[in-house]
Formats: structure tokens, C-alpha cells, sequence
């Protein structure tokens, strides 16, 4: 492979060497490796970069590049496109071009993000192997950045089971004042379901919820290849049930989703759960906090959905914006319905009304 750089004064671009450090092993999976060219010609201030290679069919995939000259700022320039270097034209291309952005003088903001993949009752397999990158979008600017998830065993995402949830820091020069939307983009065929995303940034915190179920994947029967989600609201709502004492009313596999509805709209919940918590025990008060919902008004109704095949029974579910004083209380006389998959069992859609 061949460095060249271009620049925006010069109009031009100058080959600076061979990406080789002797014997040294590079471009090893999850790897960082730093190259060093002496008496480069100079360009002004670099702008990009281009990667060529005329022998290997051997693809790499490059995340990121860090540049930095004596006649230039620092530039990091990241592989959005998610396109390998190659001969071989299935797996990549032979001149790979990549433009990218000075740093703020080095000033950078992290984003700390955490992802829930929907649980195997909602979806079949909602783990994936691929790499995924994401675009945090804000009233004035947007920080994009890539979260390498295939090479890291830790990440729940390479787990074909689901309902797990990861933890990631993203590190941008733009920083998102106010959090409004993400866009979330996969590399390949493996299917990934997320329940929501919750992203931290300097000066915002937002959840999202993906309230449609939907799934990526660049093959089109199981999914897009983008998901963008957007903030639903700015208002919080308390959810407590209570589950039946009665013998086999707890679950171990709860995939139960929650509709808040009232007399200005509808919130949605995809996926009732507190990660790391046994919920929906025999007995057990659990309550859940839902943050950054529409505001549905006076609430009339809730609607739950049931996919697991575990039955559930629960005796109480209440719903309390956190600015009213009282919850509103569902209980009914004839009590609420059994869950479960299983018709003989149970229902897996039920709703109830004040």
C-alpha cells in the first residue's frame, strides 16, 4: 500500500511512502500501527488521504487514520464508507480515498453510548458480527464515529442471544450541544435488532427508542442498512407492576413491550425491562423509569404486548407522569389477563382502560 496526500492549497498529490514497518507485524485486527515518513514532500495543510495497493488480495479495513506534519494540523480522517483496501474487487478496491477535518487544537468530546439489542422472543438472533458506525445528529452539527464490534468477544453484539446490553465512548472533534437523532449504519448481511440507544454527550443526554421493531442488515429481507431514530419527547413516566403471588406467575423471559396511551397522544416502549434485575418475580413491585417520551396528556389506557413463551401474571400495573402526584392504577375487578405465547396460557396482547 501507498500513501498520497492532497490538499485544498495545493491542488495536488504527493506519494509519501510505503505503509511498512519492516518487520514489524501490521495491520493486525483491532491494531493500531504508526508509520513514519522522513523528508515527505509537503502538501499545506493535508486534507486527505489515499490508500493504493497492487498486490494484496489480503482486504484491510482501515477504522481510522491520524495524520500529522510539521507544515500541517492534525487531521483524522474515518473510513465512513466502511470500504477495505483489496486487488480483489468482491472484497474492496485498489485506491481507497478518505477525506477528513482538522482537529479543534486537539480539543476532542466523548460521547458515551450504550446499546440494547432486542431480546430473542422479539427477534430470532438479533446479535451481529458486523461493524457498525453511528452519526449523533444535533440542532447545529452532527459527530460521526464507528464502533468496531466485531472483534471484541466482551460485546454483546457478537452474541446471538439478545436482550444484552454494551457500552461504548465515541470521541469527536464537533461537539452536539442538543442531542436530536441518530443514524446508525451496518456493514454486512448479519442482522443487528436494537431495543434502544441511549447516547451522553457534553452537554445532552438522550434514549431512543426503536419503537418499529426495525432491524439492519445490508441484505434487504432482513432489514435497511440504516436505522435513524429520533428523540420521542421530553417527558418521564414511572411503570410499576406487580406481579401474583399464585405458583408459576413470575418470568424468567419477560418480552413484554408497554403503549402508554392519553387524550394528546401515544408513548411507546419497546422492550418493560431493567437490564441486570430480575424482574416480574412472584410477589414483586418492579419499577421502571422512562425517560424521554412524548407527553401523552391525561392517560387513559395502556396496551402490552407479549412474545415469550413463559407465562406471566401480574396483578397491578401503574402508570404516574413524574410531575402528577398520583399514579393512575390499573386493576381490574376480574384481574388482569395471563401472558404467554402459548394460546392454551395466555394472551400476548392485552389492554386496559381507566
Amino acid at each position: 500500500a501507498v500513501v498520497s496526500t492532497q490538499s485544498g492549497h495545493y491542488g495536488r498529490e504527493e506519494v509519501l511512502g510505503q505503509l511498512d514497518n519492516r518487520d514489524k507485524a501490521v495491520a493486525a485486527s483491532g491494531g493500531t500501527d504508526h508509520y513514519h515518513f522522513e523528508n515527505a514532500p509537503s502538501v499545506g495543510q493535508i486534507e486527505c488521504i489515499r490508500i493504493k495497493t497492487d498486490k494484496s488480495e489480503d482486504l484491510w479495513l482501515i477504522n481510522y487514520l491520524i495524520i500529522d506534519s510539521s507544515m500541517s494540523k492534525p487531521v483524522k480522517i474515518v473510513n465512513i464508507d466502511r470500504t477495505a483496501v483489496s486487488v480483489d474487487a468482491k472484497e474492496g478496491t485498489k485506491s481507497l480515498r478518505m477525506c477528513g477535518k482538522i482537529y479543534s487544537e486537539g480539543k476532542t468530546f466523548t460521547y458515551n453510548l450504550q446499546l440494547r439489542t432486542l431480546p430473542d422472543g422479539m427477534k430470532s438472533h438479533p446479535g451481529t458480527k458486523n461493524q457498525v458506525s453511528i452519526n449523533i445528529i444535533g440542532e447545529k452539527d452532527s459527530a460521526t464515529g464507528f464502533m468496531g464490534l466485531a472483534n471484541n468477544a466482551s460485546n454483546f453484539v457478537n452474541k446471538k442471544n439478545g436482550g444484552h446490553l454494551d457500552f461504548f465512548d465515541l470521541e469527536s472533534t464537533h461537539m452536539v450541544a442538543r442531542i436530536n437523532c441518530i443514524e446508525l449504519e451496518i456493514s454486512g448481511d448479519d442482522m443487528l435488532c436494537l431495543s434502544d440507544v441511549l447516547v451522553a454527550g457534553p452537554k445532552s443526554k438522550v434514549r431512543f427508542y426503536n419503537t418499529d421493531l426495525k432491524c439492519m442488515s445490508t441484505d434487504p429481507k432482513e432489514g435497511g442498512k440504516r436505522l435513524r431514530l429520533c428523540k420521542a419527547g421530553e417527558s418521564t413516566y414511572e411503570v410499576k407492576t406487580t406481579t401474583s403471588t399464585a405458583k408459576y406467575s413470575g418470568s424468567n423471559f419477560p418480552y413484554l413491550s408497554l403503549e402508554i396511551k392519553g387524550d394528546k397522544g401515544v408513548a411507546k416502549v419497546p422492550f418493560l425491562d431493567n437490564y441486570g434485575v430480575n424482574d416480574y418475580e412472584p410477589g414483586a413491585t418492579d419499577t421502571f423509569t422512562l425517560r424521554d417520551l412524548p407527553a401523552v396528556g391525561s392517560i387513559k389506557c395502556i396496551k402490552i404486548r407479549y412474545t415469550s413463551e413463559d407465562f406471566l401474571k401480574m396483578t397491578m400495573v401503574s402508570v404516574r407522569h413524574v410531575n402528577a402526584v398520583k399514579p393512575v392504577v390499573f386493576k381490574p375487578t376480574g384481574g388482569i389477563p395471563a401472558l404467554s405465547k402459548d394460546p392454551k396460557e395466555g394472551k400476548t396482547l392485552i389492554e386496559l382502560c381507566r
